[in-house]
């Protein structure tokens, strides 16, 4: 190997993280109430209160990206975890089954 080692389960385990940080992510309202709080803060603003909206909608776009990305950030880890597990066991399958049969005999060191 390239000194490195890969621990399979770990990667799953850092896509279900992902995963679990996508959909929280996802959860997240930034702008929830800024254009009701600009409402009430500056009474009859409505330039105020419409640059609120649009400010809201912006972030909301950019929590459902962010979301996003992490769900395929996951689904990478994931993908990448299952191939490393295949190619694994295809290299076990084909090692040749006689290593486990190891001769315990032979002749002595004098």
């Amino acid at each position: 190997m390239s000194g490195y080692d890969v621990v399979i389960s770990s990667m799953f385990d850092a896509a279900e993280a992902a995963d679990s940080a996508a959909d929280q992510l996802a959860k997240v309202d930034p702008g929830g109430k800024l254009v009701s709080a600009v409402g009430s803060a500056l009474p009859g603003a409505s330039e105020s209160t419409g640059a609120a909206g649009a400010l809201r909608e912006a972030w909301q776009g950019r929590g459902r990206e962010l979301a996003d990305g992490m769900r395929g950030f996951g689904d990478a880890l994931r993908s990448a975890a299952e191939r490393y597990a295949a190619s694994e066991a295809t290299a076990g399958e084909e090692l040749d089954p006689s290593i486990d049969d190891r001769p315990t005999g032979g002749p002595k060191a004098v």
